[in-house]
């Protein structure tokens, strides 16, 4: 999974104490666990260009 973390904790009004965070998905593979329905919920959610199915057999070079 390749994924970007952003985290936003400046104070504003009655949320001093509160601080949010996102977590944009930019690529993830699933494996044979997932199943036909979830893995077609993800790609709907998230995209076809971010959800990959593994195949046996398959392979994937990762960079740094």
């Amino acid at each position: 999974m390749r994924a970007t973390v952003l985290v936003d904790n400046e104070a504003q009004g009655l949320c001093e104490s509160e601080w949010g965070l996102s977590i944009l998905i930019e690529l993830a593979y699933t494996g044979h666990c997932t199943g036909e329905r979830a893995f077609k919920i993800l790609q709907e959610e998230l995209g076809e260009d971010v959800i990959k199915a593994t195949k046996s057999g398959l392979r994937i070079e990762l960079d740094e």
